[in-house]
């Protein structure tokens, strides 16, 4: 839903009751309360769409994202005897991300490209289209602005994660102590409060991404091109358009 809304001119969406509205309607034959399961289904698997291809590459980023960030964090600052400042914090989340996007780029391009569809379709078709019109390249279109989004993004969920944990739990991080040794109500919270934040950070930007890599023929010559476009269409609002759907998420995420 937020990526429909985001692209709502290519899909002319007018709203995120509209969009659930026609999403629902779109995937099955009328409106009948004896609709079978398998329509129910096919109606339910819609809001899955486009999930695939970053589930398989899931556990793989994570890993990536974390050891990255830990290398980066522990070049920075060596001493472990003592809390790292807060902008090591934003410097790790940002350089520990850097290559993952080799990664996420192309899983975003294949999720964005299946979530924009008008028709269902799958992972590999979606991914067969893409190479055989532009190349392995196609697969990175828009990488320049993913590639900025998600630096920035994580560089804030980390520096808003360590901030909250120690405004919970205060020096937390001294004596010998980490972050094993704080509550988990309150961890949960620390998340909580980051995944608000990375995501409000980004949001403007994550719009730009989705518009660029749903296109199908030409739009936009680029990131700027795209966001004078996206302005002069909707001015501020439309930069925040289904961020709803997005800060409901971050929480438990």
């Amino acid at each position: 839903l937020k990526v429909r809304l985001q692209i709502a001119n290519l899909q002319n969406v007018s709203s995120g009751a509209d969009n659930l509205s026609e999403s629902w309607r779109g995937t099955g034959a009328g409106g009948d309360q004896q609709a079978s399961l398998a329509k129910v289904l096919r109606r339910i698997q819609f809001f899955y769409r486009g999930s695939l291809a970053p589930l398989l590459t899931t556990g793989l980023v994570q890993s990536l994202n974390f050891s990255g960030f830990e290398a980066v964090k522990r070049t920075l600052h060596a001493d472990s005897s003592t809390p790292a400042p807060l902008r090591v914090f934003w410097a790790a989340g940002c350089g520990g991300t850097l290559f993952v996007t080799l990664i996420t780029c192309p899983s975003q391009r294949i999720k964005i490209q299946q979530q924009s569809s008008s028709k269902g379709i799958g992972m590999l078709q979606c991914v067969s289209n893409i190479v055989k019109t532009q190349g392995i390249a196609g697969l990175y279109k828009g990488y320049a602005i993913h590639l900025i989004l998600e630096c920035f993004g994580r560089g804030w969920y980390m520096t808003a994660y360590e901030a909250t944990k120690r405004y919970l739990y205060p020096n937390f991080a001294e004596g010998g102590r980490d972050s094993s040794n704080i509550p988990l109500h309150k961890r949960m919270a620390a998340g909580a409060c980051a995944g608000v934040v990375g995501w409000t950070s980004i949001y403007p930007l994550d719009v730009v991404r989705s518009r660029i890599m749903a296109q199908r023929e030409p739009i936009y010559s680029g990131a700027i091109d795209c966001a004078v476009k996206t302005f002069r269409e909707g001015g501020f609002p439309i930069f925040f358009r289904g961020i709803k759907f997005s800060l409901v998420r971050a929480a438990p995420v």
